[in-house]
């Protein structure tokens, strides 16, 4: 479970970085749509907004989130979390507004980018 969320981490952590710095990250054609589409994500997390952004200047992300999520559960029971991370896990599931969004920017610039790496 936490090596899926850890993967939808990446995915997270590729698009914040694309929407504040899209010379680097991704071509500036196609940064603003992905931020659209990551937008869609954003609106419906709540204490991962709040975490995620502080990770992206970490020497290694995943570890840091990884462990801020464990120091988190240690804490107690945090429904919060837990429903930002159902979210956030089903990113890429095309039955999800963002699933569509990103489904259909992965057509749009098929063969043009690899948003695989």
């Amino acid at each position: 479970m936490i090596k899926l969320f850890s993967n939808a981490l990446f995915l997270m952590l590729t698009f914040f970085i694309s929407c504040t710095n899209n010379k680097k990250a991704t071509p500036a054609q196609i940064a603003p749509e992905m931020c659209n589409c990551f937008s869609i994500v954003e609106k419906d997390i709540v204490m991962l907004k709040e975490i995620i952004p502080g990770l992206a200047d970490k020497s290694d992300p995943n570890s840091s989130f990884k462990e801020t999520i464990r120091n988190l559960r240690m804490a107690g029971p945090m429904p919060t979390l837990d429903s930002d991370l159902e979210k956030l896990s089903k990113i890429d599931d095309e039955k999800t507004s963002a699933g569509t969004c990103f489904k259909q920017l992965h057509e749009k610039y098929k063969g043009q980018y690899d948003f695989k790496n």
